[in-house]
C-alpha cells in the first residue's frame, strides 16, 4: 500500500495531537487528585479531635437542681423543684421517679373527648404520683433513709450520686440505656444492705372545683393495677380509671395514662424477701432488698412497655453487662455532639459549654415515635410541661435542626410534624399549640410563622428538593394559601412572606 507524504503527515499531526491531549488529560488529572489528597490530609490533620463532651459538661447540681436523664421513651426525675428553681425535695438513693412517655397521653388520663383521644388539662407532672424504688441503706442493722447526695454530678449521659453514711461511702450512675432500660449502678467501699420500695400510680387527690366541677370528688375513681413476683422480677400490670379535663367545661371518666402497661424490675443481684401487694389507696406497693457487696457494682434495672416479654428481654439483656450499655450511651451521645452539630470553640470556656449543653438537651429531648402524628423524630418540649410537641418550641428547633448534619434522623421532623395539625387550624391559621400521637390541644391557637424561615434555612443548607416539595406543598401551602397567609406575629411575618 502507497501512502502520499501529505498523508503521512497528516496521520503524524494527529499521533502528536492525540499523545499532547493524552499528557494534557494526565496532568490535569494529576492536578485533581493532588488536590483531593491536599483536601483530604488537611482534614485529616486539621479537623477537631474527637472531644468527651460527657465528660466536658458534667457539673455538680445537688441543691441548685433536680437530676433529669432521658431515653428514647423512658425518662426519669430525681427530686423536685419549685416553679423559682428552689429545691423542695432532694435526690436519693434508687429511683425516684421513672417517666413513660409514648405519646398517648398528655396528662393523668385516656379518653376520646375534645382534642381526639388522650388530651387532659391535668397531670402534667403525673410523675410525682409514682415511685420506682427509692432505697434505705441498711449499716450493721442500723436503717438511714432518705439519704443526701453530697454530691450529684449531672451529665448528658447519666448521674452519679455521691454518698457517705456512718463512714460508708457509696456511689450511684443513673442511666437509660439505647433499649430504653432505666439503670442504677451501685458500689460502695463496704458490703451494706439497701432495702427499696415503690408503687404504682394512683392519684388519691380532690379534683378541682374552679371550673364548675361538684366538690368532694377525686382524680383517681377506680384502681385496679395488678403485681406479682416472678422469679427475680416484681411485675407490675398498671391500671384503673380518673377524672378527665378535656377541654375547660368538659369532664369524662377515661382510662389512667399508663393503663395496661407492664413495668418490670430486676436486678443483677438476688431481690431478697420480694413483696407486693395493694396498699390502702389501691396502688401495687412493692418492696425487696439488695446486698451490695464492696467494691463490686450492683445494678437495679426498670423499664416499663406495652408487652411483658419484649420489656422483660430487654431488662435481661441489660443485666448481662450493664457496663456495655452504659458505656454505649456515652459514645452515642457523643457521637451525636462530635458528629452531627458544628464544631465551636471561643477563647471563653462557659460559653463553649454553654452550646453544648444546649445541644446536648436539643438531643435529650429528642424522641422517634413513629406513630400517629408523632410519625416523624422530632425534639420534643422541655421537661416542665413536655408532654407533646409545642408550637412554639419547635421555632427554635427548626432553627437548630437547620445546622444537623441527618436532617431526616434528627432535624426535619421538628417542623414537617406540624402537618399532621392542619385539619384542625383556625380560621386565622393559628394551630394547636401541642400535640400527642393521638391528641391535639384544643381551643389555643398558636402561630407557626416563625418556623417558615428557620424551615428554608433546612433546605438552603441541604438543597433537598424531597424535603423541600413537602414542607412547602405539605405544610406552608395548605396554612397560608388561603386566608390571607401569616399572620402578624412580632415582625416575623415579613420574614415568612419573603420565604414562602
Amino acid at each position: 500500500m502507497i501512502f502520499h507524504q501529505e498523508h503521512i503527515a497528516r496521520i503524524g499531526m494527529k499521533v502528536r495531537d492525540s499523545l499532547i491531549s493524552t499528557i494534557g488529560e494526565y496532568l490535569f488529572m494529576k492536578k485533581i487528585l493532588l488536590l483531593i489528597l491536599t483536601f483530604f490530609a488537611f482534614n485529616a490533620i486539621c479537623a477537631p479531635k474527637f472531644t468527651d463532651y460527657c465528660e466536658m459538661l458534667s457539673r455538680d447540681i445537688e441543691g441548685k437542681q433536680y437530676s433529669f436523664i432521658a431515653g428514647n421513651k423512658m425518662y426519669y426525675i430525681g427530686g423536685k423543684v419549685n416553679e423559682y428553681w428552689q429545691p423542695v425535695r432532694h435526690e436519693t438513693i434508687g429511683l425516684m421517679h421513672p417517666i413513660f412517655r409514648d405519646g398517648r397521653a398528655r396528662g393523668f388520663g385516656i379518653a376520646e373527648a375534645t382534642g381526639g383521644l388522650g388530651h387532659d388539662k391535668f397531670g402534667w407532672e403525673f410523675w410525682n404520683y409514682t415511685k420506682g424504688a427509692i432505697g434505705t441503706v441498711i449499716i450493721k442493722g442500723k436503717k438511714y433513709r432518705n439519704i443526701k447526695p453530697l454530691s450529684m454530678l449531672w451529665r448528658p449521659d447519666r448521674v452519679i450520686c455521691n454518698y457517705e453514711v456512718a463512714g460508708v461511702k457509696i456511689t450511684e450512675e443513673k442511666y437509660i440505656t439505647k433499649n430504653d432500660v432505666l439503670c442504677d449502678r451501685i458500689t460502695s467501699d463496704t458490703p451494706i444492705q439497701i432495702y427499696f420500695e415503690g408503687h404504682s400510680f394512683v392519684n388519691p387527690d380532690a379534683f378541682p372545683t374552679f371550673d364548675g366541677d361538684d366538690p368532694g370528688q377525686t382524680f383517681s375513681q377506680t384502681q385496679t393495677a395488678s403485681g406479682s413476683v416472678k422469679g427475680n422480677f416484681i411485675h407490675v400490670i398498671e391500671g384503673g380509671t380518673t377524672l378527665i379535663k378535656p377541654d375547660w367545661k368538659e369532664l369524662v371518666t377515661g382510662k389512667i395514662m399508663y393503663d395496661g402497661l407492664s413495668m418490670i424490675i430486676s436486678s443483677t443481684e438476688k431481690l431478697i424477701d420480694p413483696k407486693i401487694e395493694r396498699d390502702s389507696k389501691g396502688r401495687q406497693a412493692y418492696s425487696f432488698t439488695l446486698n451490695i457487696n464492696s467494691n463490686k457494682a450492683t445494678t437495679l434495672a426498670y423499664a416499663m412497655g406495652d408487652k411483658y416479654h419484649t420489656t422483660k428481654s430487654s431488662v435481661l439483656k441489660v443485666l448481662r453487662d450493664s457496663k456495655k450499655y452504659r458505656d454505649e450511651k456515652t459514645k452515642y451521645i457523643n457521637e451525636l455532639l462530635n458528629k452531627q452539630i458544628p464544631y465551636f470553640r471561643c477563647s471563653d470556656e462557659l460559653v463553649v459549654k454553654t452550646y453544648y449543653y444546649l445541644w446536648s438537651l436539643y438531643f435529650m429531648y429528642f424522641t422517634d415515635l413513629d406513630n400517629g402524628f408523632e410519625s416523624y423524630p422530632h425534639t420534643q418540649t422541655a421537661i416542665n410541661n413536655f408532654m407533646g410537641l409545642h408550637l412554639w418550641d419547635s421555632w427554635a428547633y427548626t432553627a437548630m435542626g437547620s445546622w444537623i448534619v441527618d436532617k431526616w434522623e434528627y432535624g426535619y421532623g421538628n417542623v414537617l410534624s406540624w402537618k399532621h395539625m392542619l385539619p384542625f387550624k383556625s380560621k386565622n391559621n393559628s394551630l394547636p399549640d401541642n400535640f400527642g400521637t393521638t391528641w391535639y390541644s384544643p381551643g389555643v391557637g398558636m402561630n407557626l410563622v416563625g418556623s417558615v424561615e428557620y424551615g428554608w434555612d433546612m433546605y438552603r443548607k441541604s438543597n433537598d428538593k424531597k424535603f423541600l416539595n413537602s414542607l412547602y406543598n405539605e405544610l406552608f401551602r395548605p396554612l397560608y394559601w388561603d386566608n390571607n397567609g401569616p399572620q402578624p406575629s412580632m415582625g416575623e411575618e415579613i420574614n415568612a412572606l419573603h420565604f414562602l
